[in-house]
């Protein structure tokens, strides 16, 4: 079986492997079918600049802490996270497949934030 280290793919060849596509769909989650706490127009502009940021690095192989300064990091402020947190770095996580030309991925999830 093939172990391939999740830190050597980029998006696009995650995207290929599996077969991922973009959907904005407003049905395509459960999740966005409640209805959403209202934002002001000045969270809405970092959101969007959040997206904006996010989409345009998304392409290419990212180093963690880049995702951290432009992406995670403001999110948590914006979401005005504080205690009871328990922050969890560089958790070990394996996902593996039943089809053998797959394999197994293997990698560290960046954060982990328990509430």
């Amino acid at each position: 079986m093939q172990i391939v280290s999740a830190n050597n793919l980029e998006l696009g060849d995650v995207k290929k492997r599996f077969g991922l596509q973009w959907v904005q769909e407003p049905d395509f989650f459960c999740e966005w079918q409640q209805p959403f706490p209202q934002i002001e127009a000045a969270e809405a502009q970092w959101l969007d600049r959040i997206k904006t940021d996010f989409l345009s690095l998304a392409e290419y192989l990212l180093h963690k802490e880049i995702v951290k300064m432009f992406v995670l990091a403001p999110l948590l402020m914006l979401a005005g996270l504080s205690r009871p947190l328990v922050p969890q770095a560089e958790y070990l996580v394996e996902v593996a497949f039943e089809d053998e030309e797959l394999g197994t991925i293997r990698g560290r999830v960046d954060l982990l934030v328990l509430h």
